[in-house]
């Protein structure tokens, strides 16, 4: 081809690569008009409010009157049952029976000294009045929806009515006569039923009032508690009682014990009455809730004792200490935290005895993981924590509480101090185990609480003696507990993942090992989290915690029209991640593990994971976006924008990326292929979205653009079959019978097991040579078998060839050398004899 050729098409290209260019631009810039229209249009054309819509009163015209008739008559009948299943007396009598209970309460709370009152005093007070509250909001709501629906039924026979009176009035008398007195008796009947409403909505109205004055009394004790409850707080570093030794024990036996006594079971008895009323019908959840997981882990259970596992297996120690001999230790512990998470506001009492039946059931399963003084410390725990729970009863016998806190306080002084020097008797003897190692961390800060709160308590600064003597054991028992449910659930997850392991062997080979780590990974923070909301809890800032989190991430930062907050990012952030994660399932276990094993055509796993992960990625870009509080009407002219810059410095990307597009779909490579593109030959590892990985035969990855796979020259060896052509020329020697070399050539090749029997190997006699017969032999092979095979098919040639005595010739050349000193004397005689002439 000559030079003016060459030009032609260099300026072609060049002409397409502006055309392509062109288009973009164009199609983008359309694209941000049409957008920026259908903003100005949706602002210009804003949609009216439907509740503007107000109905025409128009009589009935004659010819749908009868009609009409039998709806009004259908109309009536539904609206007079209605009204009649109205009955409140039911609900009137407990009302009334509540608000005597509530107004008495009130008095006796208002009746109290508030400086008298104990925290744990007004944390039941504070629970038993949420109750109460939670109680009159539900027959609030109920009388709000009775109220509404006898609103509407009122307003809806006071339009039907008008309607039948205008149509009673177009209408002839004379004519239609009977027709006026079913009209006439419609009206009458609309006129009964309306006044049936008016009267049950006289009786909703002040009902409905007298709930709304409780509620606003539940919320005054309520707000007058929380405001007690604060000024503890603030005065947990204030002397608040008089010193220990300054105390008159006379005034605590003042009245009868047993009142007081009385007087502290009704006050928990009736938190919990009320806790477990507000349950209602959320427990039916909870039993659903707990038959699943019994079922889910005694399952489990029977299928790991199916595996017949032994101790070498990673984990099955574990495995058989918690899951297999305690199931129903495990099931108990398991079903009390799914009650705290399902029903966290717990009364304290109640709350206490949750958190023992924890411990108990968590001591059983980790008995086999900790030694002796392990067991002593969970029993020494659980003692400590039942005299903390005691205190409760206490603080209802005035100042007689302060010498139960120096009894507590004491007792566990002395059993710290003791567990202290037990320790350090065992360091150093230099046997370590676990539990002394945390036990050695803990014992410490223990020994610190409890010797601050018995001098705190001396000294009349109850409040800190009580809020230390609780952080003091109830950190240690939370801590216990979140050990504990670790176990549990790294068991339970071992477990599950040992039965997929053996039930998909190919799939764990693969992805075993990440799921594990992955899974432990969101077990421990789990675990952590809820243990930093027990922590909280137990310090009593949980809510402050949250008031300023909240806060923190609700904060807007303005900069210039764009509002962004904390929570905006993190929901961003959160939202591109779980888009991500998405997006690499889909790739590896929807492609790779699902799709592949349906019979598809070749590339349709690909065709459809790529599909879904541009659709998963599009719709998590612009939730992300609209998360972070994006106005996405603006991306119209970020569109033209971005035509622009696609123009200039772009194109290429788009141009790999419609290129990817098209391999996808019209897949002429795959993943697994063999292919040449310029002077690359290797096997397709990957095909993105703007490059694909070819692995070649020397092991080097090379990232090709998709544009050069579609664009470029490109050789496919596997695209409709996988079998190559192997060629291979041998010699022999002149004098052999080509017919047997043939032969021998054809037999090697059909016996080897990699040769392809159809089409048949095939040899041929190529011609005669300088120095040899030559011949070729075609065999067809899987292209990646090609090399080996043609060695050793070439290796059986040679060996055949030996044993029936044909030799592979070589280029031979005879060199003939004549005397070159004899010819010179000659020449020397002959000289001598011309000279002598």
């Amino acid at each position: 081809m000559n030079s003016n050729g060459f030009n032609l098409i260099a300026g072609g290209n060049h002409i397409m690569k502006i055309l392509r260019f062109y288009y973009i631009l164009s199609f983008l810039l359309l694209m941000s008009f049409g957008l920026n229209a259908q903003i100005i249009s949706l602002d210009k054309n804003p949609v009216k409010d439907s509740t503007e819509v107000v109905k025409e009163v128009q009589a009935f015209d004659l010819e749908e009157v009868n009609a009409e008739l039998y709806i009004t008559d259908d109309l009536i009948l539904q609206l007079s049952n209605s009204i009649d299943a109205l009955n409140y007396s039911e609900l009137e009598s407990s009302f009334i029976q509540q608000s005597v209970i509530l107004e008495q309460e009130a008095q006796d709370f208002r009746s109290y000294n508030p400086f008298n009152l104990s925290k744990f005093f007004l944390n039941n007070i504070f629970l038993v009045w949420s109750n109460y509250r939670i109680q009159f909001e539900k027959w609030q709501k109920e009388i709000e929806t009775n109220q509404k629906m006898v609103s509407d039924g009122i307003k809806q026979l006071s339009e039907i009515k008008r309607d039948w009176k205008l149509t009673y009035a177009s209408i002839d008398v004379q004519t239609h006569s009977n027709l006026n007195i079913h009209i006439v008796k419609i009206i009458n009947e609309l006129d009964s039923l309306k006044k049936k409403f008016i009267v049950r909505q006289s009786y909703l109205i002040p009902l409905q009032t007298r709930l709304e004055d409780k509620v606003f009394l539940c919320d005054q004790i309520l707000s007058e508690t929380v405001i007690l409850q604060e000024s503890l707080k603030r005065k947990t570093f204030s002397k608040t009682e008089r010193s220990l030794w300054n105390i008159n024990l006379a005034e605590a036996f003042e009245g009868s014990i047993f009142d007081k006594l009385t007087k502290a079971w009704t006050n928990n008895y009736k938190s919990a009455r009320y806790y477990f009323s507000s349950v209602g019908y959320s427990a039916f959840g909870f039993i659903l809730w707990s038959l699943l997981i019994s079922a889910v882990v005694l399952l489990l259970r029977k299928r790991y004792l199916m595996l017949n596992l032994t101790s070498e297996k990673p984990g099955h120690i574990n495995i058989e200490r918690v899951l297999i001999k305690q199931p129903y230790y495990v099931l108990t512990a398991t079903l009390l935290l799914l009650w705290v998470l399902m029903f966290p506001f717990i009364p304290l009492l109640l709350s206490d005895v949750l958190s023992i039946g924890i411990i108990l059931s968590l001591s059983f399963i980790l008995r086999p993981f900790i030694d002796n003084v392990g067991k002593r410390v969970l029993k020494v725990l659980l003692l400590l924590l039942f005299l903390n729970i005691f205190e409760l009863v206490f603080w209802y016998l005035a100042d007689f509480v302060r010498l139960y806190l120096l009894l507590e306080t004491s007792i566990a002084l002395v059993i710290v101090f003791r567990f202290f020097l037990e320790f350090n008797k065992r360091e150093s003897t230099k046997e370590k185990t676990r539990i002394l190692v945390l036990a050695r961390k803990f014992i410490p800060f223990l020994f610190g609480f409890y010797a601050i709160a018995f001098i705190a308590n001396v000294f009349g600064f109850v409040n800190l003696t009580v809020i230390l003597a609780k952080i003091g054991i109830r950190t240690v028992a939370m801590t216990m507990i979140a050990y504990g449910y670790l176990r549990i659930f790294e068991t339970i997850s071992s477990a599950g993942l040992s039965i997929m392991e053996a039930k998909f062997p190919n799939f764990s080979m693969r992805y075993i090992d990440v799921i594990r780590e992955r899974t432990l990974m969101f077990i421990k923070a789990s675990v952590l989290l809820l243990w930093l909301r027990s922590i909280l809890a137990i310090l009593e800032v949980r809510q402050e915690f949250l008031d300023w989190a909240k806060e923190l991430l609700t904060t807007e930062l303005q900069i210039g029209s764009l509002s962004i907050s904390l929570s905006n990012i993190f929901l961003f952030i959160i939202i591109l991640f779980i888009t991500y994660g998405i997006s690499v399932f889909t790739k590896k276990i929807i492609e790779k593990e699902i799709l592949q094993s349906i019979k598809m055509p070749r590339g349709g796993p690909a065709a459809i994971s790529m599909i879904l992960r541009i659709f998963f990625v599009s719709i998590g870009v612009v939730f992300a976006i609209s998360a972070a509080g994006i106005d996405m009407g603006k991306f119209g002219m970020i569109a033209g924008a971005l035509g622009v810059g696609i123009g200039f410095g772009l194109q290429n990307i788009v141009q790999n990326f419609i290129s990817g597009l098209i391999l996808i779909f019209e897949r002429p490579i795959q993943v697994g292929d063999t292919v040449e593109v310029d002077s690359l030959l290797g096997k397709v590892k990957d095909i993105g979205v703007r490059a694909s990985n070819v692995v070649t035969y020397d092991g080097a990855e090379v990232v090709v653009p998709n544009s050069n796979l579609v664009s470029n020259n490109l050789i496919n060896w596997t695209l409709s079959d996988s079998r190559k052509r192997i060629e291979l020329n041998v010699g022999t020697s002149y004098g052999t019978d080509p017919n047997e070399v043939l032969e021998i050539l054809k037999k090697v090749a059909v016996a080897h097991p990699n040769v392809v029997k159809k089409p048949e190997p095939l040899a041929l006699f190529d011609g005669f040579g300088d120095s040899s017969l030559d011949f070729r032999l075609l065999f067809w092979v899987s292209f990646e078998f090609g090399l080996v095979t043609k060695s050793d098919v070439a290796i059986g040639i040679y060996n055949q060839f030996a044993e029936n005595n044909i030799e592979i010739p070589f280029p031979q050349v005879d060199l003939h050398v004549k005397d070159i000193v004899e010819k010179k004397e000659d020449i020397l005689i002959a000289k001598k004899k011309t000279k002598e002439k």
